[in-house]
């Protein structure tokens, strides 16, 4: 099979980072002389085995000359042969015999991975809501910018950089938040304290990105209409085509193909896309259970603090505390209080009259009947239920026609499984009626599921599937609240959105 990736060709560059035995050895050369060439031009074995020697206490410049000839017939690292006229000895000879220097793909590979590879995992500790201000602002100044080709290709680099920013500094501080370092953290106490300010934090954030998407959506959409996007698109990549031609052999399509994949990424984060839902509604989405989850977690935490008490604790406490009293009297008076029973019971009789005792011993015996609870005998009540059969059923018929009628009467307006207020001639009170009905059984859906999706050229807001009678379809809110049409009937007219419904046909068995 004929491969045109270029895939089979392999890179010895590399074989450094996988070496068993000493690919340590090989991975602390690299990083020094990356470092060191940053402020010098070359470098001597001797000043590499310097630093290795700092390192590795069995180490020694012979070893390291060693290993920079692996490293050299690998291709990470390039020598010289050095300019003889300058030693003046034996001993400066062997010293600096070559000079070293890396190559420009060990250069990249060791910067790819002390750059690149090390921060994978550092992510963000701050929400920043500017990004996305930022991000807008300079997709704002396409609508009315005008340069030459170098400016729009400058134009256009600064927002994919703004946008790739905004990207994964949310998307950082979201997988942030769900990991399981910060699940462990909100078991602390110290959660507690930054629970209130973390959930208002969030539900800020929440309110920006909502009012920015909705202004970066116009936008985008106001560029697709005028067809800027497609203009400013071409001029970038010819441009960034002219650039990449002179350093090496570059394809145009390959070229295309970047700056295509990167406007169709920078679209589909905001716009509902192919029925797919935009990356805003996930991050929307994302923050909201974040929130929940953080005052579940609190929620929890709190309940757990109120019954995680020790007994054994308390009966130590209470031990102390006996222990520093020195008055008997007073210890049994703290031990009755503690250990006594206060779920006293009160006899109620009527008692004969005595005279006073003044012994316990000398009081009168009194015998006391107790007098059972009588209990009530309940009568059972025997009722007749009418049989109301017939009614239902005929009542089960009339509403049955009902349904009927109503489906054949709407399907006469329904185009393509999709039907609109400002499309509908003049309509009797039946159909008005069932389309209200529908309307506002479709509104009811609203807090299920929001999000806005292209329709045509125009923007809608989309609610989740509903049912009416047989009807299943979804229902599209106009996002522009100017959008309205007057619905016309025998009986009057109706002033409403223009809204848009589409019928969703069930699979038969």
């Amino acid at each position: 099979m004929k491969n045109d990736f270029g895939t089979m060709k392999g890179f010895s560059e590399f074989d450094y980072l996988g070496s068993v035995g000493r690919g340590g050895y090989y991975r602390n050369i690299i990083r020094i002389m990356y470092l060191d060439l940053e402020r010098k031009e070359y470098l001597f074995s001797h000043e590499i085995a310097e630093k290795m020697e700092s390192i590795y206490s069995d180490y020694d410049e012979e070893t390291c000359n060693e290993d920079l000839e692996f490293l050299f017939k690998k291709g990470s690292v390039v020598k010289y042969k050095n300019d003889y006229s300058q030693i003046k000895s034996l001993e400066e000879l062997r010293k600096k015999k070559y000079r070293y220097q890396l190559t420009e793909r060990g250069r990249l590979i060791e910067e790819f991975i002390l750059n690149k590879l090390n921060k994978v995992n550092s992510l963000s500790t701050t929400l920043d809501p500017n990004l996305l201000i930022r991000f807008k602002d300079e997709l704002k100044g396409l609508l009315e910018f005008h340069g030459g080709e170098d400016d729009i290709h400058s134009k256009w680099n600064n927002i994919i950089y703004a946008f790739n920013l905004l990207r994964e500094n949310y998307k950082g501080y979201l997988m942030e938040l769900n990991s399981f370092e910060y699940e462990k953290m909100m078991e602390e106490d110290r959660f507690l304290l930054k629970k209130a300010r973390l959930r208002e934090y969030l539900e800020d954030f929440i309110k920006v990105l909502l009012d920015e998407t909705q202004d970066i959506v116009t936008i985008i959409v106001t560029l697709e209409k005028t067809n800027r996007v497609e203009e400013i698109l071409n001029t970038a990549i010819n441009r960034e085509f002219k650039k990449r031609e002179l350093t090496g052999d570059v394809q145009y399509s390959q070229i295309k193909k970047n700056y295509i994949n990167q406007y169709n990424r920078l679209k589909s984060w905001f716009l509902s896309v192919d029925g797919e839902p935009s990356e805003v509604d996930f991050l929307n989405k994302a923050t909201i259970n974040i929130i929940q989850k953080i005052t579940k977690m609190a929620k929890m935490f709190l309940d757990k603090k109120k019954v995680s008490y020790s007994r054994k604790d308390s009966y130590l406490r209470v031990a102390e505390l006996l222990l520093d009293t020195n008055d008997i009297e007073k210890v049994k008076e703290i031990s009755s209080i503690i250990f006594g029973n206060f779920n006293i019971r009160h006899l109620k009789a009527d008692y004969p009259q005595q005279v006073e005792v003044l012994k316990i011993e000398d009081s009168p015996n009194i015998t006391m009947m107790m007098k059972p609870i009588k209990e009530r005998k309940k009568t059972k009540v025997s009722y007749q239920i009418k049989d109301r059969t017939n009614e239902k059923l005929k009542s089960l018929i009339i509403e049955e026609k009902k349904k009927q009628n109503e489906v054949k009467n709407l399907e006469r307006y329904i185009d393509n499984d999709t039907l609109t207020l400002d499309s509908l001639p003049v309509v009797t009170t039946d159909i008005k009626n069932t389309i209200i009905n529908l309307i506002k059984t479709g509104l009811t859906k609203v807090y299920e599921e929001k999000k806005i999706s292209l329709k045509g050229d125009k923007l809608y807001y989309e609610y989740g599937k509903a049912r009416y009678h047989v009807f299943l379809f979804k229902l599209f809110r106009p996002e522009d609240e100017n959008e309205r049409t007057i619905l016309k009937t025998f009986d009057g007219n109706y002033d409403a959105p223009n809204f848009r419904i589409e019928f969703i046909r069930e699979e038969e068995d």
